[in-house]
């Protein structure tokens, strides 16, 4: 990236962000002693005189601005603190959350927050920056106002007092950067200002005085950004001339000698410089030709050099290509012009995003994704903005400064922050969900004893990032193992593999996504209870997995296999429904067969009690089946056009005919003429009508019909009122749906986690917040 292309996107600040530790621990522990007069110093604002100081945060890093893409998404800035995270949304209003104990959050409250919270009602922040324990924005008018910890003077309001708001410091100004415990900015006349702690000279201003206004630093008027570290800073001017100054311990200011400076200092090996971020105790910087150089300390290999030496001069990274570089704690995190990303250095914390505790000494690729645009790291966790304008943090979550919702647990890969309205499909197994975002990115949650959430745990009970990868464009799950299919073909499986489910020739449980068949390009995919079923793109039907009921069709009932099995009739066909111990499907020419187990009568050929080792065609013979959901025990299915059928078991109502009588072969469900979409669970069937509007019927013993009760139902009830739900999953023992506005909703048994929103029970729906 230029220079050019960096004022062009009005980048506004970048500051590395720092462990704790020397003098700063020392000034962070005198709040201790300063205890008893902390009601006193500590600055609020009641909400009716202070809402004009009010806003949202977000990251502001130099090369954060570079993907503040116009309307693309929900953000448009972002930056990370050492505990807390902000950001700004397209609307221009501003956010912030995790750890509030000098009121760095800015809503007015010194209480934690683990989701983002909007500070106030403007919407012009254009803005943010997130240091130590202070945060400072610019709004469009080129007003300034900092908040949160200020005891050392970093908000710069002449008080040396904390705030738990937005407190005007000025206007005119154009750029800021919060580090440590000083705060540097610009002004409009490309003059550069810092105040706040000064111990190591990281102020620049020849001293080691501590300032608490902004003062200036020499006369140059050329400075077009700036990053402020932990106890040093750097600055670009626009002639690419890089220079640094303050703490020098080891070698972060890239000078070639190990003592502090006092005022701007060249970097004279280091030339075509465009963007700068100043960490803990090392620097990263990317040249005009797109290399990545970075020198300082590296005792947990944050240089991504291979090695674990300091360096006082900048020394150059392996390749090119690189957009933005953020130099955190004791890791650093980049970019690439390709829109991968990447982490080095320290892992602990799951900072890193690489979905482990490993840490790396040279670049490491975060994952597959090619859409993310800017990356910030903090102290123990970072963010990334994506080019859709979304939001994801991963790391130390001790404080919430990760905006997830619940537990406050280290979570080793990125995760989605803010606005939640952007999920596309949702599929349950007995226990657990996952559900895709608009970006073809998933989560998961609820139990994952076997895997089958495809991260490490073994439940949660919030939607965690699976894989944010965006190549996959269905889901299905089973009772306990999960099935994925990408844009190209390609069919995933994982979980529970005890009967060979997964389809991968072995019966080990497994939590990677591990390929099925692969040299085979797959259309469909549908997991069942302990076997899966697919559809080739000859449309030939496959099953694998467990066969005691013969549910795999394929004529050798009681073996089992651990890969593909074709069905036995070898026909083509439109669709294929894997139940709990039975697979239905309907065939090229609109007729309708199912095969396995049939002891309720949920085969529909009207011979209970015999099961089918292969395909039996409904006893009806009708030719214009458009739609199957084989369940626990019952099926449900659509014909043209548009008229519901159910049969098999009735025990709970869950074939919605009015009665609790089992049905050997199918039956009309009510008159209407336009159902689009069924979904038969375990012992409950929740189906959508033209309208979008949802139904469910069947077992309620925990709410699992969503009617705000938990009375069996034995025909189709309205859920939700008006809501429209174009999509919806029923399985085990409760459903989710998503609506039209993108929300998705849980509601039913949660005794694994499995609805999303850490409550006990649900019975009407019930939001998934944002995890």
């Amino acid at each position: 990236m230029s220079l050019t292309s960096v004022q062009e996107i009005g980048c506004d600040t970048e500051k590395g962000k720092i462990k704790k530790g020397g003098k700063k621990m020392r000034a962070k522990s005198m709040k201790i002693l300063l205890g008893m007069v902390m009601s006193v110093a500590m600055v609020f604002i009641a909400c009716g005189s202070g809402e004009e100081f009010l806003g949202e945060s977000g990251l502001n890093n130099e090369f954060d601005d570079a993907v503040s893409f116009a309307g693309a998404g929900p953000w448009k800035r972002l930056s990370v603190g050492d505990n807390h995270s902000c950001a700004i949304a397209k609307d221009g209003t501003l956010y912030c959350w995790g750890l509030n104990d000098d009121g760095q959050i800015g809503d007015n409250t010194l209480i934690e927050r683990d989701t983002p919270v909007k500070i106030g009602t403007d919407t012009n922040w254009k803005s943010v920056s997130a240091g130590g324990a202070h945060t400072c924005a610019i709004k469009t008018d080129n007003s300034l106002y900092c908040w949160g910890r200020g005891w050392e003077g970093q908000l710069g309001d002449n008080l040396g007092v904390s705030h738990a708001v937005p407190t005007l410091i000025g206007t005119g100004w154009t750029m800021v950067s919060a580090g440590g415990m000083h705060t540097c900015a610009r002004k409009s006349d490309g003059t550069l200002w810092c105040w706040g702690l000064n111990d190591e000279g990281q102020l620049g201003d020849g001293t080691i005085a501590t300032r608490y206004v902004p003062t200036k630093i020499g006369i140059a008027k050329n400075w077009v950004q700036i990053s402020a570290g932990d106890q040093h800073t750097c600055a670009l001017n626009s002639l690419e001339a890089l220079y640094c100054w303050g703490n020098n311990a080891d070698g972060q200011l890239g000078e070639g000698t190990n003592g502090n400076r006092y005022i701007p200092t060249k970097v004279s090996k280091f030339s075509k410089a465009v963007l700068v971020s100043a960490g803990w105790d090392h620097t990263c910087a990317i040249k005009s030709d797109a290399t990545l150089w970075c020198w300082g300390r590296n005792n947990e290999g944050q240089l991504g050099l291979g090695h674990a030496m300091d360096q006082n001069v900048p020394k150059k990274l392996p390749g090119k290509g690189w957009k933005t570089a953020g130099a955190g704690g004791l890791f650093t995190c980049a970019s690439k012009t390709d829109g991968s990303l990447w982490c080095w250095g320290d892992n602990g914390n799951g900072e890193l995003g690489t979905n482990g505790i490993i840490s790396y000494y040279t670049p490491k690729r975060i994952d597959t994704a090619t859409n993310w645009g800017s990356v910030d790291p903090g102290q123990n966790h970072a963010c990334a903005l994506k080019t859709d304008g979304t939001i994801y943090c991963w790391g130390d979550n001790s404080n919430g400064q990760l905006g997830v919702i619940t537990p406050k647990w280290n979570i080793g890969a990125p995760n989605q922050v803010g606005t939640d309205n952007n999920w596309s499909q949702v599929s349950l197994g007995e226990n657990h969900a996952c559900a895709r975002k608009t970006d073809n990115s998933f989560y998961c949650w609820g139990d994952g004893q076997y895997g089958q959430l495809a991260i490490p745990g073994a439940w949660v009970n919030y939607p965690l990032l699976a894989r944010s990868d965006t190549v996959w464009d269905r889901l299905d799950l089973g009772r306990n193992h999960s099935c994925s299919r990408n844009k190209t073909g390609g069919i995933f499986c994982w979980g529970r593999n005890n009967f060979g489910q997964l389809g991968i020739g072995s019966n080990v449980d497994n939590s990677t996504l591990s390929p099925v068949d692969p040299l085979n390009s797959w259309i469909q995919i549908s997991a069942g209870g302990e076997h899966t079923c697919a559809r080739r793109s000859d449309n030939t039907v496959w099953c694998w997995g467990r066969n005691n009921f013969g549910q795999l069709g394929n004529s050798d009932m009681g073996t089992d296999y651990d890969i593909p099995s074709q069905e036995d009739s070898a026909s083509t066909w439109n669709y294929v429904s894997a139940g709990w111990y039975h697979s239905c499907g309907i065939k090229s020419d609109g007729t309708l067969w199912c095969w396995g187990r049939n002891n309720r009568g949920q085969l529909g050929n009207n011979d209970q009690g015999t099961d089918y080792d292969y395909p039996s065609q409904e006893d009806n013979g009708f030719t214009n089946w458009t739609a199957v959901s084989a369940g626990g025990e019952h099926t449900c299915a659509i014909r043209s056009p548009g008229t519901l059928w159910c049969w098999g078991w009735n025990n709970n109502g869950q074939l919605g005919d009015g009665t609790n009588t089992r049905r050997d072969l199918p039956v009309q469900i009510g008159a209407f003429t336009d159902w689009i979409a069924v979904s038969a669970g375990a012992y409950h069937t929740c189906g959508l009508r033209g309208d979008n509007y949802l139904y469910c019927w069947g077992d309620n013993n925990y709410g699992q019909i969503g009617d705000n009760s938990y009375t069996d139902r034995n025909s189709p009830v309205r859920i939700a009122g008006s809501a429209e739900f174009p999509s919806v999953d029923a399985n085990g023992y409760f459903t989710c749906a998503i609506n039209t506005a993108g929300n998705l909703f849980c509601w039913g048994r949660n005794n694994f986690g499995q609805l999303g929103d850490n409550s006990l029970m649900r019975v009407s729906p019930s939001l998934v917040s944002k995890p």
